[in-house]
């Protein structure tokens, strides 16, 4: 007898209730694995978040696939609906987990490095001349391995010598201060200022082209950097880790 092979290409608008029908047309267990594989077609596990997904969901996949065995004295139209759903499952899991988790991860890279506005180097108007860097980094990893979903924002400055109102000289390493905080969103940061004295959560937003405080004080980002407010030894952000 011919082997039933239906048509991969056509689509419905329930693709799920479509290949369960025809899984269930068939009993080629090659062309059932086909819908399967059909099913996945759509989906390209193409990022290390997909790869994880896999081994999340591959036990009810790897199930699913061992159910397509028929055993002896079971109903062989039966065993097939009970394959179906738990392939589908495993399958439904890898296309949930594939297709949010790798937007998730993509968002939070937006919002990290060069990529963000707030990364740079700016002009402190209450240290004129003085070094104000500011860099986006991603979340740390966390005792228990997990990582916030919350990008950490490092700043370096340097206040200049004693009794100088602005920086005339370029600092030495050992003379910066370095705080951290955090980006809540894309036009917002919140600096820890508690190691140099001050609040410990002041908020700063972005408005036109550099960062506002809420005691009035706005530090503008320099378009080409501040290369010579650096430490001789030190040349760019990326240096500064």
């Amino acid at each position: 007898m011919k082997a039933h092979t239906p048509n991969l290409l056509k689509e419905s608008s329930n693709p799920l209730t479509y290949t369960e029908s025809l899984f269930r047309e068939t009993s080629n267990p090659l062309t059932q694995w086909l819908l399967c594989l059909h099913f996945l077609s759509h989906k390209t596990i193409a990022t290390m978040f997909r790869l994880a997904a896999l081994a999340i969901v591959s036990a009810g996949a790897i199930s699913g696939a061992a159910a397509l065995v028929p055993t002896q004295g079971s109903s062989s139209t039966t065993s097939r609906r009970e394959a179906f759903g738990k392939v589908a499952s495993g399958l439904f899991g890898i296309g949930i987990v594939s297709t949010v988790l790798p937007e998730e991860a993509q968002a939070t890279k937006a919002l990290t490095g060069q990529a963000s506005q707030f990364t740079g180097f700016y002009d402190d108007p209450n240290h004129p001349g003085c070094l104000r860097s500011l860099k986006v980094v991603g979340p740390k990893q966390r005792a228990d391995g997990t990582r916030s979903r919350i990008p950490i924002v490092e700043v370096k400055g340097y206040d200049g010598k004693e009794g100088e109102k602005m920086c005339t000289s370029r600092p030495q390493r050992e003379d910066l201060w370095s705080i951290e905080g955090k980006l809540l969103d894309k036009d917002t940061v919140a600096l820890d200022f508690s190691s140099k004295g001050g609040p410990a959560n002041v908020k700063g937003s972005w408005e036109e082209g550099g960062i506002v405080f809420p005691d009035g004080n706005k530090w503008s980002k320099v378009a080409f950097g501040t290369p010579d407010r650096l430490p001789k030894d030190m040349k760019t952000l990326k240096s500064d880790s």
